[in-house]
């Protein structure tokens, strides 16, 4: 439907301008027509070169485009192609001009204000400014909200809610994951990998929600699925169980998940703060009563003091930041 639209307005216009004897604009329509197509056939590389062909003509035959529909057509396909190939840096300016002159010209309901809108979300997320992705993407539902569910807006959402995971509001973030995973519908027969890193999301905000059951049947869901590809991905999901099992005081099977993500880790050679804190959640599991423990005052300090000592810092375990002697005390 987009192109259709792009094909009908630039036809106009350069049908206009041809009644003008002005044949330069009917070649960059016919520019920006071949770039869209090479878009669709993966030839970033070939479509911003025609782009930025048409700039040129329109600058050197002075012709008057800036803040016209053109322009804004012509910003938001240069910055599609930046986008595609993976350089958001270069994209957002191009998508920012897009969507003033469109708000400007067609209003915030139009349709390709929408399009130029569900672009900028997923180049501000690529470009790690969340608050930027959280403000168009709560602009984007206000404004379209009401619009039937499409595959793109199931991952608007999704990345709408990985921005609010990184911003460490779990709330929202598990209000938009439940959303987009509520309108993909999927079974175990039909998970695919993009589902399972949606699944794993889910798992982790049930457990930070507290919602440790909930935690526990989507994480092992996700592990029943993963089982014969045991990757770090999977090596994750189970400590997001196993820690969900250990809040439930479950600690047999907070152990069986921990030592298996532990083992999968190992296979890795990962050495990332995720196995640490693995290897001290199960140093904590294993203790048992009547197991010696020196006064802490905080059990938040518990894993550290196991691993680097109380008082003089006497070396415990094999990551230790102090030397082994018990002597040291700084």
């Amino acid at each position: 439907m987009r192109h259709f639209l792009s094909i009908l307005i630039i036809w106009l216009y350069a049908m206009t301008c041809f009644a003008y004897n002005n044949r330069s604009i009917s070649k960059v329509g016919r520019l920006i027509l071949k770039a869209e197509k090479m878009v669709v056939n993966n030839n970033v590389d070939q479509a911003l070169n025609m782009l930025f062909s048409a700039i040129d003509i329109l600058e050197n035959e002075s012709i008057q485009y800036k803040d016209t529909d053109i322009e804004a057509l012509i910003a938001h396909d240069i910055a599609a192609c930046h986008f595609y190939n993976g350089h958001p840096e270069l994209a957002y300016p191009y998508i920012e001009r897009s969507l003033e002159i469109r708000e400007k010209i067609m209003g915030v309901n139009h349709s390709w204000y929408q399009k130029s809108l569900e672009i900028a979300i997923l180049i501000y997320y690529d470009l790690q400014n969340y608050n930027k992705t959280i403000q168009y993407g709560t602009l984007f539902f206000q404004l379209y909200g009401d619009k039937p569910i499409t595959n793109e807006i199931v991952h608007l959402m999704r990345t709408l809610a990985l921005a609010y995971i990184a911003i460490d509001d779990n709330i929202n973030a598990f209000h938009w994951m439940s959303t987009a995973f509520y309108h993909k519908r999927f079974t175990l027969k039909y998970l695919e990998k993009e589902c399972l890193s949606e699944l794993h999301n889910l798992s982790y905000l049930y457990a930070a929600i507290g919602h440790y059951s909930d935690a526990i049947t989507i994480g092992e869901l996700v592990l029943q699925y993963k089982s014969t590809n045991k990757d770090l991905s999977y090596a994750r999901t189970s400590h997001i169980v196993s820690s969900a099992y250990a809040r439930m005081d479950k600690i047999p099977e907070a152990i069986s998940w921990a030592e298996e993500s532990l083992k999968v880790k190992k296979s890795y050679n990962d050495t990332t703060k995720s196995t640490a804190v693995t290897l001290d959640n199960l140093a904590v599991y294993y203790m048992v009563i009547g197991d010696f423990v020196k006064g802490i005052n905080d059990v938040k300090y518990l894993s550290r003091i196991l691993q680097n000592g109380s008082v003089s810092k006497e070396y415990l375990g094999e990551e230790s930041q102090a030397k082994p002697s018990k002597l040291r005390t700084s």
